[in-house]
């Protein structure tokens, strides 16, 4: 609110349903996928542009994913926004990705 640089990590942001916990997992590199565009002849598609880039529920076609089983289907997933600790919209953010500390 006051303009200040906050860091914190994006789990805080993230609410086990089942728990109310925080997210106790980092995510890992899954990868996504690459196909042949079929409009297109010679032209490759990477599959996470397509906005499954940094997942929550297990999708085939994510680039970073939580390395536990998480439902896709909306009516049984396993985690949500921690809308309280979410900074309000319009807020400026800056994501920063770096590998989990070992």
């Amino acid at each position: 609110d006051d303009g200040k640089v906050t860091e914190v990590s994006a789990r805080s942001w993230i609410k086990q349903r089942k728990t109310g916990k925080e997210l106790d997992s980092d995510w890992v590199f899954a990868g996504s996928k690459i196909l042949d565009d079929q409009n297109t002849p010679g032209r490759k598609l990477y599959l996470a542009n397509d906005g499954d880039v940094i997942c929550l529920s297990n999708f085939d076609t994510a680039m970073l994913d939580l390395p536990v089983a998480s439902s896709k289907d909306n009516g049984n997933l396993d985690f949500e926004a921690w809308t309280e600790r979410i900074p309000k919209l319009g807020t400026k953010v800056t994501v920063v990705l770096e590998a989990a500390k070992k």
